[in-house]
């Protein structure tokens, strides 16, 4: 089943940040989100995630229980390891040999057994994409996930993307056209004229 967003609008005290916003995203298709800073891409995911409420409009054919997000901040338990901090998604149902095979396409292995704080700032984002893909959600949100990737990292993170989604509906925030095309993304564009 898609997932409809019909006529959605916030507002922040006078300014208005999403005006009648219509989007569809299919079941199993790749779609970037974008448009300029500031323009409203992290509040509408927020809308998705029931992290905000829109002042109108509506969102059908999904359950925030089954969304899983990526967010600008890590987010990660900074005294766990990188497997340990993608296991709490997993409630135990996956074992830590096959996370740290998962793990080790995007990260050394020297980096998935001490605590996360430790690790570099692209280490982080790394491991809070590998939390968000591991849950079993069915749409994936996933905000500004190549953010201080150098363009190897970067190739090599979209590859690890496109293999973990699994057939899932993926949203991700992204500035770059280039991200679009790397991951056959249809571009969904944010600006104020739409509607």
């Amino acid at each position: 089943m898609s997932i409809i967003i019909t006529d959605l609008c916030k507002t922040f005290d006078d300014n208005e940040v999403l005006k009648n916003v219509n989007i569809t995203l299919k079941d199993n298709s790749i779609y970037c989100l974008m448009g300029a800073s500031g323009i409203g891409k992290t509040t509408l995911l927020r809308i998705l995630m029931g992290l905000e409420h829109a002042d109108s409009g509506s969102i059908s054919g999904i359950d925030i229980k089954s969304i899983s997000c990526m967010f600008q901040e890590d987010r990660l338990i900074p005294y766990l390891s990188a497997i340990d901090n993608v296991r709490i998604v997993l409630r135990g149902k996956n074992n830590r040999d096959e996370i740290r095979n998962n793990l080790l396409s995007i990260l050394p292995d020297d980096s998935l057994d001490i605590p996360v704080s430790s690790l570099s700032g692209g280490m982080k984002r790394r491991v809070a994409l590998a939390r968000a893909l591991s849950y079993p959600g069915k749409l994936i949100i996933l905000d500004e996930p190549f953010t201080g990737l150098d363009k190897d990292t970067k190739l090599n993170v979209i590859d690890y993307i496109l293999k973990m989604r699994n057939n899932r509906t993926l949203l991700i925030a992204t500035h770059g056209t280039d991200d679009a095309n790397l991951l056959g993304a249809e571009i969904i564009k944010l600006d104020k004229n739409i509607n």
